[in-house]
């Protein structure tokens, strides 16, 4: 009886063991993806049209008003906004806001990388 308990026991344990190493994994990977992944928010009423640009990689967002979206860079990109020509360079880690039409960092946690 004692041996059975024993092997109850063990058995338990190996099955709290094997959870508690599959939520660890699974927190790793949730915060090693949110940390790298571009946020783009537009501040302004009124929608704006923007431009992605990461390598040959070209693609077109609508952000309406207040709206927010993540991981539309996944390493250096160029952005540009409506129609103005200028763009603004941004990392993957960079969190990045609209307002009045310009561009503005509200935080810049990676360091620029060269393209």
């Amino acid at each position: 009886m004692t041996a059975q308990n024993d092997m109850t026991s063990l058995g338990s344990s190996v099955a709290t063991a094997s959870l508690l190493s599959l939520a660890v994994v699974a927190v790793a990977v949730y915060f090693s993806t949110a940390a790298h992944s571009l946020t783009l928010k537009n501040r302004d009423a009124f929608e704006h049209k923007i431009t992605v640009v990461e390598g040959v990689t070209r693609s077109e967002h609508t952000l309406a008003g207040q709206q927010e979206i993540t991981a539309v860079c996944r390493s250096v990109c160029s952005l540009y906004i409506d129609e103005d020509p200028d763009s603004y360079d941004v990392v993957d880690t960079d969190k990045v806001e609209i307002l009045e039409g310009d561009l503005y960092y509200t935080q810049k946690l990676g360091k620029e990388k060269q393209r």
